[in-house]
């Protein structure tokens, strides 16, 4: 509702067993221009996985996604931003990492939130944020503020890529795209 409020668009990575039972939102992130790629099924750490776990966890929401939204996910967020060259060789979307980890997940403080996005921030940075602290929703709306005065433009990571002339390849990883 913020981002629409705003007019913004973000990049959504959802685990798949929530997304299961909620379609309804899926399909509106995705319906209203947003970005929505995979956080795997289970939330698995993939660096620890074995091919078969992570082919697993691929196919999985490559099939959540089409039965929902009716295309598998373009990127993929690999859950702890565990990457391993066993990964990177089994996966067949390209990786998203971050650059500036609000650790909303530990500071369950709004204000935090919004000053950790704001102090790592910088043009082609990625900020980490999870939707399912009420702190971090009730950071957004100025988070946003803050950016848009601060001069940045939001964009899905796929539009920034594209923007910085990137192509974003399967099994590699991408934390930000500084010119």
């Amino acid at each position: 509702d913020i981002l629409k409020e705003k007019k913004a668009k973000a990049t959504f990575f959802v685990v798949g067993n929530m997304a299961i039972k909620n379609t309804d939102l899926l399909k509106r992130e995705y319906a209203e221009g947003h970005e929505v790629g995979s956080h795997t099924m289970t939330h698995a750490n993939l660096g620890r996985s074995t091919v078969a776990g992570i082919q697993w966890e691929e196919q999985a929401m490559d099939n959540l996604f089409v039965d929902v939204l009716g295309a598998r996910p373009a990127i993929t967020r690999p859950p702890y931003g565990e990457v391993n060259d066993t990964v990177r060789s089994t996966m067949n979307q390209p990786l998203i990492i971050w650059t500036v980890d609000t650790e909303d997940w530990r500071y369950r403080d709004a204000t935090s939130v919004r000053s950790r996005a704001m102090a790592g921030v910088f043009d082609g940075a990625i900020i980490l944020m999870h939707d399912i602290h009420s702190t971090t929703v009730d950071a957004v709306g100025a988070i946003i503020d803050d950016l848009r005065a601060a001069g940045y433009e939001l964009v899905t990571v796929s539009e920034m890529a594209k923007i910085r002339g990137v192509s974003l390849q399967n099994g590699y990883s991408y934390g930000s795209f500084r010119i």
